[in-house]
């Protein structure tokens, strides 16, 4: 089978970049890649994240997938690595921030 020729999903990512990295390890091994837009593919547990995890915890798994991706598949530079992370971080807490205001603005206008 293919899937399991390319080395299956990537264990070290988390809802994050599976396919991504996927890909490339099919490109890697000079296999063809075709899309068919009628296939249609259900994540079974989608739901269950998006009842799970907050805004601020999602920002952070994608953040985890992310430094794994650009450091271990796209092997970038690391002081592209460092202001990509300075800028998330900083998404990060305007993110908390805004949910902080927008907590004391329903408190204060009761």
């Amino acid at each position: 089978c293919s899937f399991k020729k390319a080395g299956l999903f990537d264990e070290n990512t988390f809802l994050y970049f599976e396919e991504e990295i996927f890909f490339r390890k099919v490109k890697n091994l000079n296999m063809k890649v075709v899309y068919n837009p009628q296939i249609y593919v259900y994540h079974e547990h989608s739901g269950i994240v998006r009842k799970e995890f907050d805004l601020i915890s999602k920002k952070l798994l994608l953040l985890e997938s992310e430094k794994y991706f650009l450091l271990n598949i796209l092997r970038c530079n690391k002081t592209n690595f460092l202001f990509f992370i300075f800028i998330r971080k900083l998404e990060i807490i305007l993110f908390k921030l805004m949910i902080k205001f927008k907590s004391f603005l329903k408190r204060t206008l009761k």
